[in-house]
Order: C-alpha cells, then structure tokens, then sequence
C-alpha cells in the first residue's frame, strides 16, 4: 500500500501551514490510514533513515520504495494522484 510519511516539528511554521493547508485536507480525502505523521525531532533515527534533513518533508513510499520526495512546498494534488 502507498503511504505518505509527513516529516514535521511542532516549532515549525511551514509545518503548521503543510499540516492545515495540505496534509490534513488530504487525510480527509483519501483516508487517514494513507498518511502517517513523524515529528522529527521526537523520532530522529526515522528521519535519519529517510535522510530528511529539512522540514517539512513528504515522502510517498510503496512497500519500502520511495516513490516521491517534496521539500518545502507541499502540492496536494500531486500528493493526492500518487497515492491514489
């Protein structure tokens, strides 16, 4: 099953706007267990093994293949189509 791993910290503010803006409107569409959240400072060993190192990050996976990486700016519609 395809799943969207949201890196995020709770002091970030471009986190805060992907969560309300991106992350949260796409749960409602396509289902909660599609979406998994990480804080990354609560579980650095997760962010170190996807090599995240800038937040927030959305990586689209496939059983343990990333299919997509996004940095920065999340677009919910590409997120959207690819776990779809």
């Amino acid at each position: 099953m395809k799943q969207l791993l949201f890196f995020h910290a709770t002091w970030c503010p471009p986190c805060r706007r992907a969560e309300k803006e991106v992350i949260g409107p796409l749960e409602q569409e396509i289902g909660p267990e599609k979406i998994r959240r990480i804080n990354a400072q609560e579980a650095p060993q997760t962010a170190e093994k996807y090599q995240v190192t800038k937040l927030p990050t959305a990586i689209v996976e496939e059983d343990g293949e990333i299919l997509y990486r996004a940095v920065g700016n999340l677009d919910r519609d590409t997120l959207k189509r690819l776990l779809e």
